[in-house]
C-alpha cells in the first residue's frame, strides 16, 4: 500500500509541476509578444504621433506653456473653492499632478539614463515642454464635453469627447475598455511593483506586507469617491512634492561641485557627441527614444489618462481650469532636474556624477 500512495504522490506532484510550468511559460511567451509588439508600436507610431502632436498644439495655441505661465501659477493659487457639486480646480490638479508624479519621474528617469545614457534626461525635458501644450488641449476638450453625474459631481475625459465631439460611440466604448484594462493591470502594479521593491531591498519588507498594507490605506479613500480622492490629494500631494524637491536640493547642494559635469554630460549625450558612451549605449539614437519614451510615460500627455480628473472640476470656463494642466505636466522637467543628480550623488550611493563623461557608466545607479 505504502510504494502506491508514494507513486500517486509523485504522479500528483509532477502534475503540479507540469501544470505550474505550462502556466509560467504561458505568461512569458505572451508578456514576451506583447513587450515586441508595445516596442515595434512606440517606435515606429505612438512616439512620433505624440511628439508631433504635442509640437503642432504648441503652434496652434502661441505657445500657450510659455506664454500663459505666470496666469498658470495664479491659477493654481486661487482655484481652492468648488461649487455646484464638483470639486475644485486645485483639487483635480492634485489629483493629476500625483499620477505624473512618481515612478515615471523618479524611478523612470534612472532607467531611462541607465538604457540611453544621460543625454536621454535633455529629451524628456524637451518631450515635457511639448507635452505641456497637449495636456492643455485634453484637459480643454475633457471640460467642453463633460456630463453632470447624478450626485452633482462631472464625469468626462476622452471616452466622452470622443463620443460626443466625434461623434463615434464605438471607438469612446473601445477606449474606455482598454483604458480600464490598462490603469487596472498595468500603471497600478507597475506603482505598486516599485514600492514593494523598493521596501523589500531598503527595509527588507516582504511584497505582501505592502501589498495588504495599500489596499488597506488606499480602500476606504477610494470607494467613498472621486471627492474623497481630490480631499486627501489636496492635502498629501503638496506635502510630498515639497518633501520630495527639498531632500533632492539639500543633496544637490551638498554635492554641488558634481552638478557641472552631469550638465555637461547630459548635453554631449544628448547629441551624441560622446562617443566613448555612444559605443555601448547607442549613442544619439538610444538618448532620444529612451528620452522620449520615459518623458510620455512621466506626463501622460496624449494617453488620455489625465482628462478624466480634468473634467470633474467646477469652472466657470473651460480654459480656467485648463491652465492648471500645462503646470501638472510640467512636472516632468522639474522632477528630471532633480533626480538624475540627486539619485547618482545621495549619500547611499557609491557613485558619482562625472566631471569627465567617459566615467558615465561608472555612476549609474545599480537596477532595483
Amino acid at each position: 500500500m505504502q510504494p502506491v500512495l508514494a507513486s500517486l504522490n509523485s504522479a500528483a506532484s509532477s502534475a503540479d509541476n507540469s501544470w505550474t510550468a505550462s502556466l509560467e511559460r504561458f505568461f512569458t511567451e505572451g508578456a514576451d509578444i506583447l513587450d515586441k509588439a508595445s516596442g515595434h508600436l512606440f517606435l515606429y507610431l505612438l512616439a512620433w504621433l505624440l511628439v508631433l502632436g504635442g509640437l503642432y498644439f504648441t503652434v496652434r495655441t502661441g505657445f500657450v506653456q510659455l506664454r500663459l505661465f505666470p496666469y498658470m501659477v495664479r491659477a493654481i493659487t486661487s482655484s481652492r473653492d468648488s461649487k455646484e457639486g464638483g470639486i475644485s480646480s486645485f483639487q483635480a490638479f492634485a489629483v493629476g499632478l500625483a499620477s505624473r508624479v512618481g515612478t515615471g519621474n523618479i524611478v523612470g528617469v534612472a532607467i531611462a539614463i541607465t538604457m540611453g545614457g544621460p543625454g536621454a534626461v535633455f529629451w524628456m525635458w524637451i518631450v515635457a515642454l511639448v507635452g505641456m501644450a497637449t495636456g492643455f488641449i485634453e484637459a480643454t476638450l475633457a471640460q467642453l464635453y463633460k456630463v453632470t453625474h447624478p450626485d452633482g459631481t462631472f464625469r468626462g475625459g476622452p471616452a466622452y469627447y470622443i463620443q460626443r465631439g466625434l461623434g463615434s460611440k464605438p471607438a469612446a466604448r473601445v477606449f474606455a475598455v482598454v483604458i480600464t484594462f490598462v490603469f487596472g493591470f498595468a500603471y497600478e502594479a507597475t506603482q505598486a511593483n516599485t514600492i514593494a521593491a523598493t521596501l523589500k531591498s531598503t527595509f527588507h519588507v516582504e511584497p505582501w506586507m505592502t501589498a495588504v498594507a495599500l489596499v488597506v490605506i488606499t480602500t476606504p479613500i477610494i470607494f467613498k469617491g472621486i471627492k474623497s480622492v481630490a480631499a486627501v490629494s489636496e492635502w498629501l500631494v503638496p506635502i510630498m512634492t515639497v518633501v520630495y524637491a527639498l531632500i533632492a536640493v539639500a543633496i544637490l547642494v551638498l554635492h554641488i561641485t558634481a552638478i557641472p559635469g552631469a550638465l555637461f554630460s547630459i548635453i554631449e549625450g544628448a547629441f551624441g557627441l560622446n562617443q566613448a558612451f555612444a559605443g555601448t549605449a547607442g549613442g544619439l539614437f538610444a538618448a532620444a527614444l529612451n528620452g522620449v519614451k520615459r518623458g510620455l510615460f512621466s506626463n501622460e500627455a496624449g494617453e488620455g489618462s489625465v482628462p478624466n480628473i480634468a473634467a470633474t472640476a467646477t469652472v466657470a470656463h473651460p480654459c480656467s481650469r485648463d491652465s492648471c494642466s500645462p503646470w501638472a505636466s510640467s512636472s516632468t522637467p522639474s522632477w528630471c532636474v532633480l533626480s538624475p543628480p540627486s539619485s547618482s550623488c545621495s549619500p547611499g550611493s557609491t557613485t558619482r556624477w562625472p566631471l569627465k563623461p567617459t566615467r558615465m557608466p561608472q555612476m549609474l545607479p545599480p537596477t532595483p
